[in-house]
């Protein structure tokens, strides 16, 4: 089992959840680093799409609600 990562927005009303992928959170130096929402988002789809392999999971993938 590798490093798992899930990924959000934060909005007034709370976290928008993004998506999540199984393994190999570790490589989301690239992710973290936009410097803007947009591309924040752009980053996490291109981030998951790339390991379609290993994730990503919808819906919620965890054994816990939230």
């Amino acid at each position: 089992m590798g490093t798992r990562a899930d990924f959000y927005v934060a909005k007034p009303s709370g976290l928008e959840w993004l998506g999540s992928i199984g393994s190999d959170g570790y490589e989301i130096d690239h992710v973290s680093m936009a410097p803007t929402e947009d591309q924040f988002r752009q980053s996490v789809a291109e981030f998951i799409e790339a390991r379609s392999g290993r994730g990503p999971w919808r819906p919620w993938p965890w054994p816990w609600k939230d």
